[in-house]
């Protein structure tokens, strides 16, 4: 009997072992396993840019006339909503309104002239897209113009 216990006591005792450095070891290679995936992940991100070509043209604007654009890379799957916004924050213009309806760029747009309708229209490739700029999904090599009407 006395043996027995002495077995049982050794059982659990390796049984409790192998749960505890069983566990860990598998919670290692889940960790590796993520870490590469993540590893990929960054890879394809940083392989998975597109660079296009912005312009906020607000010539119109009279004297809240605004200007400014340039070549910007961004992630793939970006919309012309992300390009206006990033070429606004280089040249630190406020934009208003919300992703799919754009009301101003640095103070110039919708009501600038009063009862007037005027606003920002933007295009891509010298056509007017059929969606809002926030799913408008840009290419490599687009290029986007955002023109103040009035």
């Amino acid at each position: 009997m006395k043996g027995l216990k002495r077995i049982l006591c050794l059982l659990a005792a390796l049984a409790i072992t192998m749960a505890v450095f069983g566990c860990a070891k598998a919670e290692t290679k889940n960790e590796t396993q993520e870490t590469a995936v993540s590893r990929e992940q960054s890879d394809t991100s940083q392989a998975a840019q597109i660079t296009v070509i912005v312009n906020v043209d607000g010539s119109d604007g009279g004297d809240k006339a605004i200007g400014c654009g340039g070549q910007m890379e961004l992630s793939a799957g970006s919309t012309a909503y992300d390009a206006l916004k990033d070429v606004c924050d280089a040249n630190e213009l406020e934009i208003t309104g919300d992703p799919s309806y754009v009301k101003t760029i640095g103070g110039l747009g919708e009501g600038s002239f009063g009862a007037l309708a005027c606003g920002w229209m933007f295009d891509v490739n010298g056509e007017y897209p059929s969606v809002s700029a926030n799913e408008c999904e840009l290419k490599d090599g687009d290029e986007v113009t955002w023109t103040f009407v009035k």
